[in-house]
């Protein structure tokens, strides 16, 4: 776990790789974070970090949309992907599932 000490505007001022006075934990992944290791801490670069970390589980949602109707329209077999590729997907599927019955809605 990473964490940062803020300035008074928020900014990234230090960064500690354990807990200290005024420190606050931040995501290895941080936009903020990645643009304070970079040299590159203007509001524009962090800006589009940010939006570009947020399209992340867009794409990954869409890209998997694809495959799916690939699959149902067997221009794809789901036996063609890697396994890690089968693995992922079918994790995905069984937690759509696992929210399904959580939120009492019909399978489908």
């Amino acid at each position: 776990m990473l964490y940062v000490v803020r300035d008074s505007s928020g900014a990234i001022a230090s960064v500690h790789r354990g807990a200290v006075d005024g420190a606050e934990p931040v995501a290895g992944d941080d936009p903020a974070l990645a643009a304070f290791l970079t040299g590159d801490d203007s509001d524009e670069a962090t800006r589009v970090r940010a939006e570009l970390t947020r399209s992340d589980a867009k794409i990954v949602s869409a890209f998997e949309d694809v495959v799916r109707v690939m699959i149902a329209r067997r221009v794809l077999l789901i036996t063609d992907l890697p396994d890690a590729a089968r693995q992922k997907l079918c994790a995905r599927d069984e937690l759509r599932k696992q929210l399904r019955n959580l939120s009492g809605l019909p399978e489908g």
